[in-house]
């Protein structure tokens, strides 16, 4: 038992590392823009960071954040 659990773990990490690397390598001119970003400002808002990706990718759709969704997400820093 405890090694098919091992292996559908392994499956797991694997799957979501794969992802992951795809995630980042189809996205990396954002991932660029961002550390340039951070180099700059030390802090990016989640605003700066939509307009960014808006930037990079006009077709790009961005979930809306609802004025009732409590306070924006911590800023980035490094």
């Amino acid at each position: 038992t405890a090694d098919k659990i091992d292996k559908e773990v392994n499956l797991l990490i694997d799957q979501a590392y794969n992802n992951a690397k795809q995630v980042l390598e189809e996205q990396i001119d954002i991932l660029h823009g961002l550390a340039g970003l951070l180099l700059e400002k030390e802090t990016v808002s989640g605003k700066e960071l939509d307009e960014l990706i808006v930037s990079k990718h006009p077709d790009f759709k961005l979930s809306e954040r609802s004025e009732d969704s409590g306070p924006e997400p911590e800023e980035a820093s490094v």
